[in-house]
């Protein structure tokens, strides 16, 4: 059922290709930190570059606010423009850090490997022992993925823990109550089973029976605590009409079940399959492609009434489900929901995801890589007793069959070292900022620790290893994000990290350099001339786009000055050609002249010692061939 659950909807869907494409820019799906403020100043140095005007330093500043509000779809573009056109050795480290994050987040994961590769070469750190095929890192501990030998020949998913018996959907033929093939599948239908659990083996693996299983397909089945209700998906057939899924619940009867009743909020001509209780059992939680769905089909939730009677299904938002399929929850005993997506970046098909549910925000992250494969990873699940994880995959066989997989859990040698992190947070000027916002996390973005800065600025974090790497990522409001790597080692694992954060808004007054206070590179012209060049051009275009969004009613007075190379009459009007002419590129950019004026100042302000007669380096000279844009109102 799980290949024609989603065949099904494809084809339904075939006809909204259009509209899904529209929508397969997902790049704020994937975000793990969205509370960073968006800043206006990217849009300033985005449409310098949209104009055709390029730098390494504007690359760098849009790639860097993208990727430090999560984006990384829209970050990897400007990275990649910063790599392909400078030189590697020449870029900083941390910029192969978050280029080999970003390529990772777009399905690009042997390339992201070789740029994290390129960083700690840069860094002259030995890279971390990355974990076999077959172990993983998960939660205090690391695990052995094991098939279970209660697989067959045939596809065999869903496993659900209740008491000491297994509960799976599986398409082998003993046990079978139906005598005909699925042609979606070319196997048999699905029905569900049940296996006793004796320590690390299966026994008298037996079929549901036919108050559960009928002709057609049923899986994903889940059991309420006390044992009264059974919850799954059942394939049904209506005369003339493609076959649908939809959720039935059946009530103890002795030892076995009765007769098994369609759930009243799936009787229209949706989709409805693999619920999950929560642990207080008062809501449901199933895949559905109901009208607003973001994609495929996305997970929804009811709240369980009395009397088999439920709430209106409630969709769980653009932070879990995404424009592709989001299907098979799970959730644990602290609430926590399991489920599987291909929407949102991982190894390959569907891959299983955590998301943490709070009342004021939802996280989403994904698990370990020894879980998930490139191909179809799903139906997670824990034993309420033991803790023990159970999954399906289609993973290691010709036939892409799934099967059922558990993780054996070993424990590593525990560090005994600490460390800490603490320091100060200022802006420019050295004044300290309070409640700006520290985070810490590690290298896979995961947050373990934020905190806020005391009335000091401080901020500290106490660590329980020293040999970990570690990302420090702050914030304030008006002032632009700021992220630095920690590397810790046993001989240096207490680590003093003090961090400047530049203002979003600069305060401009009367009679400043409106160049300087953005802090753009000088406007120089060549001896003896007064075109632009094109480097002027990408500086011009800052000047532009800062008073058309950033500061609207700012008024300059373009001020263009010479050497003292020949006279100071030709030196005057050689300085006025100049403001004439960038007079002219900051009109054709879009500023009004009533906003701009423009005075040649010729050789009469000379920054150096470099006036008549005085012998100077072409160097010194270059210094007094400037432009300024003084602020006059």
């Amino acid at each position: 059922m799980r290949n024609s659950f989603l065949l099904f909807i494809n084809l339904i869907l075939l006809s909204q290709v259009s509209s899904f494409s529209q929508t397969a820019n997902y790049s704020d799906g994937n975000k793990k930190f969205d509370n960073l403020a968006y800043m206006d100043a990217v849009k300033i140095y985005e449409n310098v570059a949209r104009n055709g005007f390029h730098s390494a330093s504007l690359f760098k500043r849009i790639g860097d606010a993208y990727y430090l509000n999560g984006k990384y779809k829209s970050s990897v573009i400007w990275y990649d423009k910063l790599f392909k056109n400078y030189n590697t050795q020449h870029i900083e480290a941390i910029y192969c850090f978050r280029y080999a994050h970003c390529l990772k987040a777009s399905n690009n994961r042997i390339e992201g490997e070789k740029w994290i590769a390129k960083f700690y070469k840069k860094q002259g750190i030995k890279p971390p022992v990355n974990p076999s095929p077959t172990t993983v890192g998960y939660h205090d501990g690391n695990f052995k993925i094991k098939k279970l030998s209660i697989n067959s020949h045939h596809s065999d998913f869903s496993p659900f823990i209740y008491k000491s018996n297994l509960y799976f959907t599986s398409s082998r033929t003993k046990g079978n109550h139906s005598h005909k093939n699925d042609s979606w599948t070319n196997l048999p239908f699905y029905d569900i089973y049940k296996s006793t659990i004796n320590g690390n083996k299966f026994s008298n693996t037996i079929s549901l029976g036919k108050e559960i299983n009928s002709p057609f397909n049923e899986s994903s089945a889940i059991i309420s605590k006390d044992g009264n209700y059974l919850y799954f998906t059942r394939n049904i057939s209506i005369q003339h009409e493609i076959q649908k899924f939809k959720l039935f619940r059946s009530v103890r009867n002795g030892e076995s079940w009765s007769k098994a009743v369609q759930l009243p909020f799936t009787k229209n001509n949706y989709l409805f399959a693999h619920p999950a209780l929560n642990p207080t059992e008062d809501k449901l939680y199933f895949a559905s492609n109901l009208p607003d769905s973001k994609g495929d089909s996305d997970i929804y939730v009811v709240d369980i009434l009395e009397n088999n009677n439920y709430s209106t299904p409630i969709n769980l938002g653009a932070k879990i489900n995404t424009f592709g399929r989001d299907t098979y929850p799970f959730i644990d005993k602290d609430g926590n929901l399991y489920y599987a997506t291909d929407g949102k970046p991982g190894k390959g098909g569907l891959d299983i995801f955590k998301a943490t549910m709070t009342k004021t925000d939802t996280i989403v992250n994904t698990i370990s890589f020894g879980i998930n494969s490139n191909h179809d990873d799903f139906s997670y699940t824990e034993a309420p007793e033991t803790g023990t994880i159970y999954f399906a995959s289609n993973r290691n066989n010709t036939f892409e069959i799934d099967n059922i997989y558990t993780l054996e859990k070993t424990y590593p040698p525990k560090e005994k070292c600490t460390g800490t992190i603490k320091g100060y947070i200022k802006n420019d000027v050295g004044e300290r900022i309070s409640q700006a916002t520290v985070m810490l996390l590690d290298f896979d973005h995961k947050i373990i620790s934020e905190k806020r800065t005391d009335h000091n600025g401080t901020y500290h974090f106490n660590l329980k290893t020293c040999t970990k790497n570690f990302i420090i990522r702050t914030h304030k409001d008006n002032f632009l994000a700021q992220e630095d790597l920690v590397l810790l080692t046993k001989k240096l694992h207490n680590k003093v990290l003090n961090i400047t954060l530049e203002p979003y808004q600069l305060v401009l007054n009367e009679g400043n350099d409106l160049g300087e206070s953005l802090k753009l590179n000088p406007i120089y012209f060549d001896l003896d001339d007064a075109s632009i060049k094109y480097k002027a051009k990408i500086e011009l275009e800052k000047i532009a786009q800062a008073m058309l969004i950033a500061y609207p009613n700012v008024k300059i007075e373009i001020g263009a000055h010479t050497d003292s190379r020949a006279s100071d009459y030709y030196n005057l009007k050689l300085s006025e050609r100049r403001a004439k002419a960038t007079m002219r590129y900051l009109i054709s950019r879009g500023i009004p002249i009533s906003r701009i004026s423009g005075k040649g100042y010729g050789e009469s302000q000379l920054r150096n010692k470099c006036s008549n007669g005085v012998r100077c380096l072409e160097k010194e000279h270059q210094k007094n061939r400037r432009t300024e844009f003084i602020i006059l109102d």
